[in-house]
Formats: C-alpha cells, sequence, structure tokens
C-alpha cells in the first residue's frame, strides 16, 4: 500500500512540474469584454453587505453569486432584494457549522464557469472593497491579457470611535512586523496582509481557503498595480466579539486544528473575560496619533469618496464605541 501511495505521489509532482514547465508557452487571449463575476461567502453582515454589492456593481460587474453560511439578521432580506433587482443571480444556503468557505466558493466559481459563462472571478468577502482608479474592474483586468491570476493586495481600515464604518478615513499603509515591541496583538491590522486573487476560469481547478490561492492547470499570475482591496475586517468592539464568538464556535467543529488558529485564540480571550484588551492590541488603540506621525497610518481620498458617494445611505447607522465603555 505505501508503494501505491509513493508512487502516485510521485506522478503528482512530476505532473504538477510538467504543468508549471509548459505554463509559460500556454497563450492566454485577451478578452476584450470579459463577464465578470463574483462570489460573496457572508454569514450575519447586514451592517455592510449591501454597500458592498451597491460598490461592486458600480464598478461594471456582471453579476453576483452569494453562499449564505446561516444568517440570523436581516442579511438574508438584504440578499433577496438584490436578487430580485436581478444583480443577485443566485443565493445558495449552506448552513453547516464548521466554515466551509473554500468548499462553498469552489461551488460557486463552478457555477459562475459552467451557468453564467464568467470568464474571470473575484472572490470577495462581505468587508472587502476591490477598488480601482479606473472606476471599472473589467478594465483593470483587461491590461493584464497575458494572465490567468492577479494578485491583489490589500489594505486594513483601522476603526474610528463614534463614526460609522464608512466615515473611517484611516488605512493602515505600511506593516509592523516588530508588533511585541510596539504593543500589538499577534494578529493586529498592522501585520503584512497575505494578498487575494482575482482569477480566469479556464484552467481552473481549486481555490485556496480565505481566497489567498487559487490553483490552476496553467498559470501565469501577475501582482496588481491598479487594483486594492480595502479591508474593513473589524468594525467596532461588539462586532469584534460576534465575529470572535461565530468564527471561535464555527471552528470548535472543524477537526483541522491547524485552520482558524486566530480565531480559536481570540475565543479562548472571549471565555476567559479577556478579549476586551485583545481588541486594543489589535487596532494598536493607543498607537493611533503616532502610527500617524510615522507614515504607518494614513488615507486614501479618492477611494473614500467614491465609496460614499456609491453607497450613499445603504451603510448602517453601526458606529464603533470605545473599549474603554466596555470595561
Amino acid at each position: 500500500m505505501k508503494f501505491i501511495v509513493s508512487k502516485l505521489f510521485r506522478l503528482h509532482s512530476y505532473k504538477r512540474l510538467f504543468t508549471k514547465v509548459l505554463s509559460p508557452f500556454i497563450p492566454f487571449k485577451q478578452i476584450d469584454n470579459p463577464v465578470v463575476y463574483m462570489t460573496l461567502y457572508v454569514k450575519d453582515e447586514e451592517d455592510i453587505i449591501e454597500s458592498n454589492i451597491k460598490f461592486h456593481m458600480s464598478l461594471g460587474i456582471d453579476g453576483i453569486l452569494v453562499t449564505d453560511n446561516g444568517s440570523t439578521d436581516s442579511t438574508m432580506e438584504i440578499l433577496k432584494k438584490y436578487q430580485e433587482k436581478g444583480w443577485i443571480k443566485e443565493i445558495i444556503v449552506n448552513t453547516s457549522t464548521t466554515h466551509p468557505q473554500a468548499i462553498c466558493v469552489d461551488k460557486m466559481i463552478h457555477i459562475a464557469k459552467e451557468k453564467y459563462h464568467a470568464d474571470w472571478v473575484i472572490n470577495v468577502d462581505a468587508d472587502e472593497f476591490w477598488w480601482t482608479p479606473l472606476r471599472n474592474l473589467k478594465k483593470a483586468i483587461g491590461n493584464y491579457p497575458h494572465n490567468n491570476i492577479i494578485y491583489v493586495p490589500l489594505k486594513n481600515m483601522v476603526p474610528e470611535e463614534g463614526l460609522t464604518w464608512i466615515e473611517w478615513s484611516n488605512v493602515v499603509l505600511n506593516s509592523i512586523e516588530n508588533y511585541e515591541v510596539e504593543g500589538l496583538s499577534k494578529y493586529s491590522l498592522y501585520r503584512s496582509p497575505i494578498p487575494k486573487v482575482i482569477h480566469r476560469t479556464q484552467f481552473y481547478q481549486i481555490i485556496s481557503r480565505g481566497n489567498h490561492q487559487v490553483q490552476m492547470l496553467f498559470e501565469a499570475s501577475v501582482l496588481s498595480k491598479d487594483i486594492m482591496i480595502y479591508h474593513y475586517p473589524i468594525r467596532g468592539y461588539k462586532h469584534f466579539e460576534n465575529k470572535t464568538i461565530r468564527g471561535g464556535e464555527a471552528y470548535l467543529h472543524n477537526p483541522n486544528k491547524t485552520q482558524g488558529v486566530h480565531w480559536r485564540f481570540w475565543y479562548s480571550l472571549y471565555q476567559k473575560g479577556a478579549l476586551i484588551n485583545e481588541f486594543s492590541r489589535v487596532i494598536g488603540i493607543d498607537k493611533i496619533s503616532d502610527f500617524k506621525k510615522r507614515g504607518i497610518i494614513g488615507t486614501d481620498i479618492r477611494f473614500l469618496k467614491y465609496l460614499r458617494v456609491v453607497c450613499n445611505n445603504s451603510c448602517l447607522l453601526y458606529t464603533s464605541p470605545s473599549p474603554r465603555d466596555k470595561r
């Protein structure tokens, strides 16, 4: 049996090596007007999901596929509203408690390819806004005619007390690796974020958890210079707490202990009543003024103006309470 497994592993390795060597010689044709679909995997995102949908549709997306992982707030009502409008093509309900994101996104990619004939797919989380100064994601994708994977850099937004998330202007421009020296959490907003991927459907094989990697039969990848993700992962302490509870409980049911490490860590702090102090370290609440002076935190006026104009009143009045008030 060991011999057979070893043999199969070698064959798989040879196949991957062969495709890697062959990839540079595979021509990828430029598509002048590509069909671009977006996938969304969501759970309890009522404060941001409508803005997310309006924002991306304004940038030329052809359609959206959504998987809802058992939302209990008004997320589903908002999704149905935009399904009736024709923007969301399908809503898939998956109530698994193990956070099966990669499986669900993979299914949506195949639907986008096989049913809606999408040429490119953008796999988006509800708290991400994929922005291009060209104001058209199709045009931006068209700048990479000879690639089938576009890696897109990501910047985290920093919560600002007393403001709705759409009013925030603080963006992490430069990462911090010596988090202990700065008094930050090892899972802070200032860690160097891993880029995410836009990819063609041709030669698609499988997406990774978190949409940071995609496996293609033949690969020609590039780092984007004109597409950027603005990320709102923490929208106040209450949001952080609720997200920690959901994520922590989901990964308790997930047998793979190497996944969701930060969620498991935060959930353990929540159970000990120590999550509020971690929240302060995650967003660097006592360091924000210093980080602004040092250029670690800055802003992007073009993106923020566009976001606010397009989304109008679709952001619910969700403010970021001071963690000091929670003590």
